[in-house]
């Protein structure tokens, strides 16, 4: 096979040539322990595995047909000889250790073979924060030794924050300093002084005066200004202006030699204050770097970037990377590198002597091995995280015997959505034109211009997302699922209060956190108001003061009523408080915010607090935590950051443009990699460097270069992710990357989209429903005509639940009712429009109109709308484990003196409903034990609601 470099548009099938790719080499007569894959995330890991052993397994089944059919033209084997030899290993590949790994954990087992001479047990924690510990040693020493003035200097000058000073020796103790280049050969020992830039600003000044003597001087004031400046690019810039033009007698050859002496000195000056920086940047990251090292080896304890630095550490010893490549090598002998544009410096000069070792060849053994990489550099959007796409092209020049091979035909989007992106980026030398497999397809673009400053609105963004809302109400009108929507943004500031509300309106929407759970806002909450009860500091109180009105039941609350919220739980104190019972605190204090007491973060957080022995552990506890957050929603719109989107895809996509300002860097140097990708340009940022050092400008304008790729590639992530439908939703005025704008002067233009749709909605093809109490979930059902009504007691409860499609009927009507929030009947068209969009597929408008009526019956039900009116909080699909079982509810309504759990039926009356709310209420009497816990079923049927008390 050949080794091979494949550059693989957005959406076309490149996880597909690696699954074919590694099951050709093991059906070739490879072992599956020779081969190694690599991928950049856990996630792209578990999916290669799944794919690569589900396609083995599957070959022979008419859905792997292209699978086969692949691997077939790759070994030159007919399809039958394929499946023979599949069934003859089929034992060894499921007994075989399968190498499909994260890079991490490929450095991670480099570094264990030789963790003893790191000063690390081969057994060491990987993944761990060591950020702080490390921090406080490099100070403890530093601070205590002769640098420490030096330190101080360096803080002020540099970065005037210790703590962004410290982030910038972080960032560069990952960097091989071999591999640095510099702008000079010897560091500046010592501050220099300004002395050669004052005379030569004094003898231009000097040669100004000897010049004007006599002479009647226009606009003198100005011209004499600008000289006293001493500083060349403002007097360049001067001399273009009329006070020099108007004394054409002043710009002699003469002026002009002295002008660039005064150029010559300052670039001097600035490059050795640059040198002397540098310098001390470098000699105070080596000190961090050993701190860390000694951090990791105290603690055996190390995070990810760490293992990739020890790793490196590790190669640039000449015996070990003989003995460790020897011993690898004996285990690997074909490579597959998924995402490849992701790879930083430092990741590819760790596997750089593997790959050349599986090109050459395997020497004395006379086994081939085989290379192959795969990625799209048009999709490399982590350039903050070291990603760098030039790479990618570094490869095949560093071995020529690599080949190339282009995919560019889009499997995933339909026609109109590849068209677009065609037309979008085709002005690109770049870009290469997709072709479509798929025809059909909707793309729209629409555009919102946000309220001028003379409008007095109370948040700006809300137009933006009303035009969401509007845009996901009309896919959801053309038969598009809300599970089948995602909404992409460019800051996860924007999704919280997108969120909100859409949320407000009516609209589900998914949400997914891997935070630790005390970045949940409820949990805060607690925490903040139990602090203030305990401890009485006022940091915890402006919190409050800050966060309850987004959690205030009550919509209209203000900060007087938050504000008198918090005096009156502070004498709630300790008597009432009882500290040995955190979780019973934590209950407490959320019932007094008004939040949803049985969130799932808080449920979560409950568990947590239930195994402390008091308030105060538990407050220790927090800063040891993994617990993740809960996502809320798993059904619904889908809201995500575009750089999370990547490697997804959905039915159909809203774009969101960028609505806010660009922000300016606070970058105190340059960090960039050369244009052949073998060094890393450091250079301390200085605008005024960019007119005087030519080596400086050309850092600076690929630094410049690199940003504006980096932002389109970010475009073309965020407008290929979609298969049927995209909706772009761009900013009509300024900072959007949409429209064309002016700032100071200048044409800002990114991509020029216009306003528009072409093509017809697509629709969802299928809902996902799941059966009410269960998690299970439901395969589509024919439509079935609604029986005739039989004019019996026992018939008008005839059970629903019967057959399949009265499964989903009964389903929908649990949705729908669960959608209209506190049974609120203005509620109730948001709540058929989301019931109809989930189960229009498998129900027919008669059927609907059915499930409807029902909610409608329970929602006129003055019994039990009493229930649920007066102060009362419902909580919706409420989940709680008794005896090792989890319990899922339809409803339960938290009132001050009793807690009632509603349990809605669309069958008929049987002995077995009462048993089950018996235990509902059960397990709930463990978590309300103040209070009087009732059950109460609700028999909907066809013509009417009754009520059962259990």
């Amino acid at each position: 096979m050949r080794h091979l470099c494949v550059e693989a548009s957005a959406g076309s099938g490149k996880t597909f040539g690696l699954a074919v790719r590694f099951l050709a080499i093991f059906l070739s007569g490879e072992k599956a322990e020779e081969m190694l894959a690599l991928t950049f995330t856990e996630k792209a890991t578990g999916e290669m595995k799944e794919r690569i052993v589900s396609t083995f397994l599957n070959l022979h089944l008419p859905e792997k047909k292209d699978y086969l059919s692949e691997i077939s033209k790759a070994l030159n084997l007919s399809s039958q000889e394929i499946l023979k030899r599949r069934d003859a290993r089929k034992d060894e590949f499921l007994q075989a250790n399968l190498r499909v790994q994260t890079i991490d954990a490929f450095c991670s087992s480099v570094v264990r073979k030789f963790s003893l001479h790191l000063g690390l047990m081969p057994n060491f924690e990987n993944g761990s924060n060591i950020d702080a510990a490390s921090t406080e040693l490099f100070l403890e020493r530093i601070l205590s030794s002769e640098f420490a003035a030096e330190f101080v200097r360096f803080v002020k000058e540099f970065e005037n924050s210790q703590t962004s000073a410290i982030n910038m020796l972080f960032e560069l103790s990952g960097l091989d300093t071999a591999n640095l280049n510099l702008p000079y050969s010897t560091p500046a020992s010592r501050f220099p002084t300004k002395d050669e830039v004052a005379s030569a600003a004094n003898e231009l000044q000097n040669y100004f005066e000897e010049l004007a003597s006599g002479v009647k001087v226009k606009n003198e004031t100005n011209l004499r200004k600008a000289l006293a400046k001493r500083d060349p690019n403002e007097v360049l810039l001067s001399t273009e202006k009329n006070y020099f033009t108007q004394n054409s007698w002043l710009l002699t050859p003469l002026f002009y030699a002295k002008l660039e002496a005064l150029k010559e000195a300052t670039k001097r000056y600035f490059l050795d204050v640059e040198s002397y920086k540098i310098s001390n940047l470098l000699k105070f990251t080596t000190l961090y770097k050993e701190a860390r090292k000694e951090t990791i080896s105290k603690n055996e304890k190390c995070d990810f970037c760490d293992v990739s630095a020890l790793a490196h550490d590790l190669l640039k010893n000449g015996n070990l990377k003989e003995q460790l490549y020897f011993r690898l090598d004996a285990k690997i002998t074909h490579i597959l590198l998924d995402e490849f544009q992701d790879t930083n410096l430092t990741q590819y000069e760790i596997l750089h002597p593997l790959i050349a070792e599986s090109v050459a060849g395997r020497g004395t053994n006379e086994k081939s091995g085989t290379f192959y990489y795969v990625g799209d550099k048009k999709q490399s959007i982590y350039r903050f995280r070291g990603g760098q796409q030039e790479i990618f092209d570094r490869v095949r020049a560093d071995f020529l015997q690599v080949e190339k091979d282009v995919l560019n035909t889009n499997y995933r989007s339909c026609e109109q959505i590849v068209k677009f992106a065609n037309e979008t980026f085709g002005k690109f030398e770049w870009y290469e034109k997709q072709e479509h497999k798929k025809e059909g397809g909707y793309v729209k673009v629409c555009g919102v211009e946000l309220p001028g400053k003379d409008e007095e609105v109370e948040n700006k963004n809300e137009v933006i997302y009303d035009e969401v809302l509007t845009q996901i109400r009309f896919l959801c009108e053309n038969g598009v699922f809300l599970d089948d929507i995602a909404v992409l943004c460019w800051k996860n500031d924007t999704l919280g209060e997108l969120k909100t509300h859409l949320t407000k309106n009516g609209i589900a929407v998914a949400s997914e956190d891997n935070k630790n759970i005390t970045y949940a806002h409820e949990v805060g909450l607690v925490l903040d108001l139990l602090k203030f009860s305990l401890f009485g500091d006022k940091i915890f109180e402006r919190s409050l003061r800050e966060y309850l009105p987004s959690f205030w039941t009550n919509s209209k609350s203000s900060e007087e009523e938050t504000v008198e919220l918090v005096a009156e739980f502070v004498p709630f104190k300790l008597e009432k408080l009882d500290i040995s019972s955190p979780a019973r605190c934590v209950f407490v204090a959320a019932r007094a915010l008004g939040l949803d007491v049985m969130s799932p973060n808080l449920l979560s957080f409950y568990e947590i607090a239930q195994g402390k022995a008091n308030v105060f552990e538990l407050f220790e506890a927090l800063p040891e935590l993994e617990k993740p957050m809960v996502s809320v929603e798993t059904s619904g719109v889908k809201l995500m950051t575009i750089h999370k989107s990547k490697g997804l895809e959905f039915q159909s996509v809203i774009v969101l443009d960028k609505f806010t300002r660009n922000q300016s860097g606070g970058e105190r140097f340059l960090k960039e990699l050369s244009g052949d990708a073998k060094s890393v340009f450091l250079r301390q940022k200085e605008e005024r460097l960019a007119e005087l050092d030519e080596r400086y400008g050309e850092v600076e304008a690929l630094k410049e270069a690199r940003d504006r790729q980096e932002k389109l590639n970010v475009l073309y992530v965020a407008l290929t992710r979609a298969k049927a439908n995209l909706v772009v939703v761009k900013n009509k005025g300024k900072n959007g990357y949409f429209t064309p704008y002016k700032s100071n002067g200048e044409l800002v233009e990114f991509l020029d989209v216009r306003e528009g749709e072409t093509g017809e909605v697509v629709k969802s093809e299928s809902a996902v429903a799941s059966v009410a109490g269960g998690e299970s979930e439901v395969a589509p059902f024919e439509k079935v005509a609604r029986q005739t009504v039989v004019e019996r007691e026992e018939e008008e409860w005839k059970n629903v639940n019967d057959d399949g499609a009265g499964a989903v009927f009964g389903e929908a009507v649990h949705y729908c009712l669960e959608m209209c929030g506190d049974f609120d009947e203005e509620k109730f068209w948001a709540a058929k429009e989301m019931t109809r969009n989930k189960f229009g597929a498998v129900l027919s408008e008669g059927e609907l109109a059915g499930v409807f009526e029902r909610a409608e019956f329970v929602l006129c039900n003055e019994e039990f709308l009493a229930l649920v009116r007066g102060g009362v909080e419902v909580l919706h699909e409420f989940s709680v484990i008794d005896e090792g079982v989890l319990l899922r509810m339809d409803a339960v309504v938290v009132a001050k003196d009793a807690v009632v759990v509603v349990d809605f039926k669309t069958g008929r009356e049987v002995a077995e409903h009462k048993k089950q709310v018996e235990r509902y209420k059960k397990a709930l009497g463990g978590i309300f034990s103040d209070v009087c816990v009732r059950g109460l079923l609700v028999y909907v049927g066809e013509k009417g609601v009754r009520l059962v008390w259990a």
